[in-house]
């Protein structure tokens, strides 16, 4: 996967976004700040804990995985903002108690439990806020990304959680893969496709934010996570083999020294989920909303709402579109449905 700056050619700009140069920073910055002594401590909310793991880089830990960086002259940089405004306040307090505040705000991508508190640190706090290429547009307007769940229409109230479709916030700048300079932080964004088209990692100091570009085990033991394209989730698992970082810290999950394993789970994952859809075909051709119901009812993770259904109609159909780039299934339209078989194999 060839890297190209941040800034560079096709990273296309929101109305009022610009792009993030390679090497970018303030003319005023210098060299970063001493390591802040506040982030080897430890404190607590009822369900965010804020875990240090080098002397300017933390996690905070909760049912999403947001990262802080120190930067010079008690500025921080935040990686993702949890789920609602809640989360956003959360992470200002958090920062305040330490003598920081949020100069800006990575998304790894568009996700609503990502970005929820992106809105509040934006207003609130006065932070700027970075999005990836293919992620921004949704980001500022989270209503596209529920249009995209629902087919193309207009989403029926029962989808609008605060998961699926949180509070957009202006987009001050877009992130391509490349080096980033912030608050005297420097920053390797790169491009870890697969869970969203634009889905980008963050490398600091060591410590690799990975965002939703791998899930965690917890994840893969309660159903099939989001996957909006299996063959780019595949190269950015080839990828991350080759990426090296003293601390790998997943969406959710546990931060870890070894990704190794996450990895071979991920693959074991899409090979399992493949491989049960074809069995399911070899008894004959099934509509997709039948396959959708019954691999999932297969992983013991039966589909109630609206909003999970939609995403994991969306998933079987990336593995179904990665099948059918291997020429192993085919699809046709009968009877206003839309029907799946297996094929006779590979041609060629």
């Amino acid at each position: 996967m060839g890297r190209r700056s941040a800034g560079a050619g096709g990273c296309g700009l929101l109305p009022g976004a610009r792009r993030v140069e390679r090497g970018e920073a303030p003319a005023a910055e210098r060299a970063g700040p001493a390591p802040s002594q506040a982030l080897t401590k430890t404190w607590r909310l009822p369900t965010v804990e804020w875990l240090a793991l080098t002397p300017r880089v933390a996690v905070l830990k909760g049912p999403v995985n947001c990262g802080v960086v120190v930067g010079q002259a008690g500025q921080a940089l935040v990686v993702d903002s949890g789920m609602g405004s809640r989360s956003g306040r959360q992470i200002a307090e958090m920062l305040a108690e330490r003598g920081l505040r949020p100069a800006a705000v990575l998304n790894t991508h568009a996700h609503g439990d990502h970005t929820g508190g992106n809105a509040y640190l934006v207003r609130e706090a006065g932070a700027r806020l970075y999005a990836p290429e293919h992620e921004a547009t949704w980001v500022r307007s989270p209503e596209w990304g529920m249009v995209f769940l629902f087919g193309g229409a207009e989403p029926v109230a029962g989808m609008t959680t605060r998961r699926l479709l949180p509070e957009g916030a202006p987009v001050h700048a877009v992130v391509c893969e490349g080096t980033l300079r912030l608050a005297g932080v420097r920053v390797e964004a790169l491009h870890l496709p697969g869970h969203t088209r634009g889905h980008m990692g963050y490398l600091v100091e060591g410590v690799l934010f990975l965002g939703d570009a791998l899930a965690s085990e917890a994840e893969l033991a309660s159903g099939l996570p989001y996957t909006y394209s299996v063959s780019l989730k595949l190269q950015t698992l080839e990828r991350l083999e080759s990426v090296r970082a003293e601390w790998y810290v997943p969406g959710h999950g546990e931060p870890r020294r070894e990704i190794a394993p996450l990895l071979q789970a991920n693959r074991e994952a899409i090979e399992g989920t493949c491989a049960a859809i074809q069995a399911l075909l070899a008894g004959g051709p099934m509509s997709e909303e039948e396959v959708v119901a019954r691999v999932f009812r297969g992983m013991g993770a039966p589909l109630h709402r609206l909003g999970e259904f939609s995403m994991a109609r969306a998933t079987v159909l990336s593995h179904l579109s990665y099948l059918h780039g291997l020429d192993l299934v085919a699809y046709e339209v009968q009877d206003g449905r839309v029907l799946w078989r297996l094929t006779a194999g590979p041609k060629g």
